[in-house]
């Protein structure tokens, strides 16, 4: 995530808005300074170069710090069905499963910890899928003091869903739930998580 949509994220914008307004930004700022350049120009043909060429170059010069990735506009949760070992949590919950000393695991809790500022009603659970507690310890210590903690008691339900790819998100809606592997996990799903 970049300053700039760190920035809007951070002023309650979207996680889809602050991405897309940075590029808007960029092609204004090219517009300007287009339209600045062109100016100087005596040959039409080579006002609309510069111009086009102005207005594309910030964007570039931007897409090519922050790429857009295949998953960033859009969210295909999976449906499932809710395990009844997490009955215990109340509907739309967000459910994180995690495996120890995983690094892309360590970075959702800082994802985790920004979604419970913006929306403190959020309920966060992580399943470590480890058999020792020392195993959670790095992850509470990151983590909001209102994100719960649990060690996974069935491995192999959990298995079931994240297929190997961690972190790994469940939202419980009623009965059903919706899943999310770390791969999928771009700004409309995290609007989607947040909601």
């Amino acid at each position: 995530m970049s300053t700039i949509e760190q920035f809007f994220v951070d002023h309650q914008f979207s996680y889809t808005s602050s991405k897309v307004i940075p590029f808007v930004l960029m092609l204004g700022i090219g517009l300007i300074i287009g339209l600045l350049v062109k100016n100087w120009m005596k040959k039409s043909w080579l006002k609309i170069s510069v111009l086009l060429s102005c207005l594309l170059l910030p964007l570039m010069v931007y897409l090519g710090f922050y790429p857009i990735y295949e998953n960033d506009f859009s969210a295909h949760p999976k449906q499932v069905i809710w395990p009844k070992e997490l009955n215990y949590l109340p509907d739309s919950s967000i459910v994180v499963v995690t495996i120890p000393n995983c690094p892309y695991c360590e970075a959702s809790v800082a994802m985790s910890n920004r979604m419970l500022e913006r929306n403190p009603n959020l309920e966060i659970t992580y399943i470590v899928l480890a058999y020792r507690v020392e195993d959670m310890v790095k992850y509470k210590k990151q983590a909001n003091a209102r994100i719960a903690f649990r060690i996974a008691n069935d491995h192999q339900l959990y298995l079931k869903f994240t297929k190997g790819s961690f972190p790994f998100y469940l939202k419980r809606q009623k009965s059903k739930g919706l899943i999310w592997s770390n791969n999928e996990m771009g700004p409309v799903a995290m609007d989607e998580l947040e909601n």
